[in-house]
């Protein structure tokens, strides 16, 4: 008895807790919205069949969303919104943004912009797919701009628009605004640009070229010429390849600049080719070709870099067989085969005419010299001596001597050349005899340096 009971009282129960939705839904259908939402607040608190807790939901959002059309239609556009808002629905969503917009307008009218911007924002924030974006992103440009004086602001909302509404109407009124500003914000990238601020211009320039408005050809044109200028102090800074770079960006956006670009980079190509030149003169072969075939990078088949990197080449070459022929010669002038050694350091010197392939032909003479006539060459090394110094001035003591005395009162006794304990050094003698005065003349020949030294006073007294 009590089982059954107890499943008689089950749908009583329930039956009990759906009566404040149904009487809501009655109330809703006769369209009394305001006592509908009441009683549907009461059938939600109730916690009766979770299902028609939802649709009393529901039905309460279609409340609040008729009696919003309903002070849509009277134009009490905040009502309507608030409404709108406890509808928290897609349809009543689709509708706030309008009330919202009315109320922006209606204070827009009065001059109250910041109020205006609050409902315009929460649109912008909260409804960005709304059809009215793009005309309020418009709205906003034209104020900051005419209103507020403010075109920096309204060139960031304009980014805004060109972004994400680049199709719409608003879009192509709001480039006649911004069409009003860019020439003023382009005057004074001019003047950071006469300063020479050029990667803060191109920062900049680019931005604009972004969104040019109508000047997209005027933002070209200086961003070409604010490259060119930058090349131009790079190239005077020595930096080649950046200022190359930048001549030719100068060139892809302003393809006026052509002629004056091609000069340029020739420019750099001369001073690659001098700067290669002074590698090569300092038989840095490897560091010249490589100097000499940047200016290909530049202009390609450049026939003055192209005759260089080959000159260039012959002479790396050149010094790699008068090397070997030098080593060659080392090796006979080591095993004393010194005229062998002198011909093969004269075929090395025809590769490579350098001092040190000089001294070693010098060296090896003097000791074809040294091991074949040592006495001769001492004489030789002495009558060359200081140009022939030595010889002139016995030559002018004969003269003199003669004017005095006949030729049978003067006794020379010519060269004599005898052997120095020194290594490699010999003793030249030459001696005058006069009734007056006697020149007794010996010197020190030093074979292996050429050195002559006086071996006595007369001597001595012979040079001064």
């Amino acid at each position: 008895m009590k089982k059954f009971l107890y499943i008689f009282l089950i749908p009583l129960i329930l039956s009990c807790t759906n009566i404040p939705y149904k009487t809501a839904l009655k109330t809703y259908k006769q369209k009394n919205y305001k006592s509908a939402i009441e009683q549907f607040n009461n059938s939600i608190v109730q916690k009766g069949n979770p299902a028609l807790q939802v649709k009393a939901q529901l039905y309460r959002s279609e409340c609040y969303y008729e009696l919003g059309s309903r002070e849509m239609e009277k134009k009490d556009y905040k009502a309507a919104a608030d409404l709108f808002f406890l509808a928290n629905s897609d349809k009543a969503d689709s509708l706030l943004d309008n009330c919202f917009y009315k109320i922006a307008t209606h204070y827009i009218e009065k001059k109250k912009y910041n109020t205006a911007y609050n409902y315009f924002d929460f649109i912008i924030d909260n409804l960005w797919d709304s059809e009215l974006t793009p005309e309020i992103l418009y709205t906003k440009i034209k104020i900051e701009f005419e209103v507020k004086n403010n075109s920096e602001i309204s060139y960031k909302i304009f980014q805004s628009i060109q972004d994400n509404f680049p199709e719409s109407e608003s879009f192509q009124l709001s480039k006649m605004i911004v069409n009003q500003y860019v020439p003023d914000f382009i005057e004074d990238v001019k003047k950071k640009w006469k300063n020479n601020e050029f990667n803060s211009c191109l920062e900049i320039l680019f931005i604009y070229l972004k969104y040019p408005a109508n000047y997209k050809n005027e933002i070209k044109l200086l961003i070409g010429n604010v490259y060119f200028s930058l090349a131009e102090n790079l190239l005077m800074n020595s930096k080649l390849l950046e200022a190359e770079q930048n001549f030719r960006q100068a060139e892809l956006y302003n393809t006026q600049l052509a002629p004056e670009v091609v000069e340029k980079l020739k420019q750099i190509c001369i001073i690659h080719i001098e700067n290669g030149d002074d590698l090569l003169a300092q038989r840095k072969i490897g560091e010249a070709i490589a100097s000499y075939e940047k200016t290909l990078n530049i202009i390609e088949y450049y026939e003055l870099a192209l005759e260089k990197i080959s000159y260039a080449k012959e002479i790396a070459e050149n010094i790699k067989k008068a090397t070997e022929l030098v080593n060659k010669g080392d090796k006979h002038f080591e095993d004393k085969e010194y005229q062998k050694a002198k011909d093969i350091y004269t075929q090395a010197y025809q590769f490579d005419n350098i001092p040190s392939i000089e001294e070693k032909i010098n060296q090896a003479y003097i000791w074809i010299r040294i091991t074949t006539n040592p006495e001769k060459y001492a004489l030789e090394l002495l009558e060359k001596y200081e140009k022939g110094m030595i010889i002139k001035k016995i030559s002018e003591i004969g003269e003199e001597s003669l004017k005095k005395y006949s030729r049978k009162d003067i006794k020379i006794t010519p060269w004599q050349v005898f052997r120095s304990p020194a290594k490699n050094s010999y003793e030249v003698r030459y001696s005058i005899i006069t009734p007056d005065k006697n020149y007794f003349l010996f010197w020190l020949v030093k074979l292996e340096t050429g050195a002559i030294m006086p071996l006595n006073k007369d001597t001595e007294d012979f040079f001064k």
